[in-house]
């Protein structure tokens, strides 16, 4: 787990349950996050086109 600069030596020593409860919530925050992401994507497929060239173009409404 990365350290903070001015937190430096405090997690090298610190109890074991907390840093396993410290990284469960960054995993849990990271794994919400991956899932709304791909929710929103499959929700509205041609805004992710869009976003990655793919689409259709907005000026003459041809594909690109």
């Amino acid at each position: 787990m990365p350290q903070l600069a001015g937190n430096s030596g405090r997690m090298a020593g610190a109890d074991p349950l907390l840093k396993n409860l410290m990284m469960s919530w960054y995993y849990a925050g990271y794994y919400s996050g991956l899932y709304e992401g791909q929710k929103d994507i499959s929700n509205d497929p041609m805004q992710h086109q869009n976003a990655t060239g793919t689409g259709v173009d907005e000026k003459n409404g041809s594909g690109t």
